[in-house]
């Protein structure tokens, strides 16, 4: 278990990331924001991926938006988080456009459940796209503290097991980290995409 010295330490580079990402700048957000987009087509075509498990983006993240649109128009499937609280779990619901999300947990649009369909369980994706404010190329990633994705992650790798799932962190070139300090149970990425590409030659 992280002692609290250590969750100290993770508390304030949580929040000094934050505050590096929201001071990017706006118009360079967007352009950057365009050109992952397109490299994330790119490898969903190269890898010929057809289900999705991506993220809405909400506040300074990569806006992964065209993205998402690109795959409504090419029939690729998209399911987006609607996170519970009470647990800390995630459950993925088929996004087919913006106006299906409502307000949800700690202000991020989500899906509604009322009128979505709910990802099976034994339905798998080919991708799940991460969002987080670090990463390193190491395949480590410091989140929101909530551990949301640490705890699908780990129940779903018993369930995975039939077939290989790309985990791929999202974020812009200056959140890339030397070594992102991290625990046994945290989630361990395939690959980054950034603005400047997807690496998926993760180093040990």
């Amino acid at each position: 278990m992280m002692g609290l010295e250590s969750e100290i330490d993770k508390s304030v580079l949580r929040a000094r990331l934050a505050a590096e990402r929201d001071a990017l700048n706006e118009e360079l957000r967007v352009v950057w924001s365009e050109r992952c987009s397109q490299h994330l087509v790119n490898y969903v075509q190269e890898c010929g991926f057809n289900r999705i498990l991506a993220y809405v983006p909400f506040r300074s993240e990569l806006n992964i938006s065209p993205f998402v649109e690109w795959c409504w128009s090419s029939d690729v499937e998209v399911w987006v988080p609607r996170c519970r609280r009470q647990d800390r779990s995630m459950t993925f619901y088929r996004l087919r456009d913006w106006d299906n999300l409502v307000d949800g947990a700690y202000g991020i649009k989500e899906p509604d459940p009322e009128t979505m369909e709910t990802l099976s369980e034994a339905v798998l994706p080919d991708l799940v796209i991460v969002p987080g404010l670090g990463f390193d190329y190491h395949g480590g990633r410091i989140g929101y503290g909530g551990g949301y994705y640490d705890r699908y992650a780990a129940a779903a790798s018993n369930d995975w097991k039939s077939k290989p799932v790309s985990w791929i962190g999202v974020g812009y070139e200056s959140q890339i980290m030397e070594k992102v300090p991290t625990e046994a149970h945290d989630l361990r990425l395939g690959g980054i995409a950034t603005e400047t590409g997807v690496r998926t030659s993760i180093e040990a």
